[in-house]
């Protein structure tokens, strides 16, 4: 069976495989039409207008406090995972057992890899360089990890990083995370990796090692008519140098609607909320309506509804 997607075809027979041009990304056997439906979304969502660079990018998910960041960005790591091949999942929290097969990546895991492959005391390697001496020492171990391991882990990742606003914030580029991906972030297209950094703010980003290479913004917020559903509105987007900001590539953002409380067969009847810690759903009927979405405005258009 061939299905058209984006001017380009997509072979369902064995393998499953959608191709278009050099990038390729192979689906999960034994899924069913509503989910091969589902992941062929995906890659529109994330392909957009544009040429097609696999399931993969950097993507920021924005948006003031208890406004659905963590609903959008969890179901899309386990969405990927379920539909695609070799995807695999990093992550600097922990999430329910719900959730599945997850790699722990924070700071200290990092800081604890960097010291057993570099064969000294964690406690000898700065958290924070400050001093030459301690930002020579960081950079060299740091530098080795990410060389022999770094490009290895992240390979076929999906990184949902919960803290990225501390990772690469530009008040902090000594910090272990910023050096990591410093190096790494640029580099999105050769390892296939989808990064989603979950902040309130880009602007609190590092203008020289992370906003440069950002492809995908999605700002989220509580739909104010729809209860415990978020709003996504997911622009491609690139960085101005001349304008200090992100800048949208295409004239309006793919809106996406995810439920986060309704019953799910594919999670044997519990919700998209349960796949992850978080508190429970704020009372809607008090946030108003909270569309405006900052720098980009919002637009209406046709809605994707999950």
């Amino acid at each position: 069976m061939v299905t058209a997607l984006g001017g380009t075809e997509t072979i369902r027979g064995e393998p499953l495989i959608y191709t278009e041009g050099i990038y390729s990304v192979e689906f999960n056997t034994g899924l069913q039409d509503w989910e091969m439906d589902d992941a062929e979304k995906i890659i529109r969502w994330l392909k957009g207008s544009g040429p097609f660079f696999g399931v993969a990018g950097i993507m920021l998910v924005s948006g003031p406090p208890r406004q659905g960041k963590g609903v959008f960005s969890n179901v899309l790591a386990w969405k990927i995972k379920r539909y695609f091949k070799n995807k695999h999942i990093l992550r600097d929290d922990r999430p329910t057992s719900l959730f599945g097969d997850y790699t722990l990546f924070n700071e200290d895991t990092l800081m604890a890899d960097v010291a057993d492959m570099s064969e000294v005391a964690e406690s000898e390697l700065p958290r924070e360089a400050r001093k030459a001496k301690d930002k020579v020492k960081l950079q060299q171990s740091v530098e080795k990890w990410r060389s022999e391991r770094g490009m290895i882990l992240l390979q076929d990742s999906v990184m949902l990083k919960d803290e990225f606003w501390k990772d690469m914030n530009k008040r902090r580029p000594m910090n272990p995370m910023n050096l990591v991906f410093g190096g790494l972030i640029k580099m999105w297209g050769h390892l296939d990796m989808l990064l989603m950094g979950v902040v309130q703010s880009y602007h609190d980003l590092d203008r020289f090692t992370c906003l440069p290479w950002v492809s995908h913004h999605a700002k989220c917020t509580w739909c104010s008519d729809t209860p415990s559903t978020v709003t996504v509105n997911l622009y491609h987007v690139r960085w101005s140098e001349g304008r200090q900001k992100l800048i949208p590539v295409s004239a309006k953002p793919t809106r996406i609607f995810i439920d986060g409380n309704k019953p799910r067969k594919e999670l044997d009847g519990m919700r998209y909320f349960d796949i992850f810690n978080s508190k429970s759903t704020p009372n809607l009927a008090s946030l108003g309506r909270t569309e405006q979405h900052g720098d980009y405005g919002w637009h209406r258009q046709d809605s994707e509804r999950r």
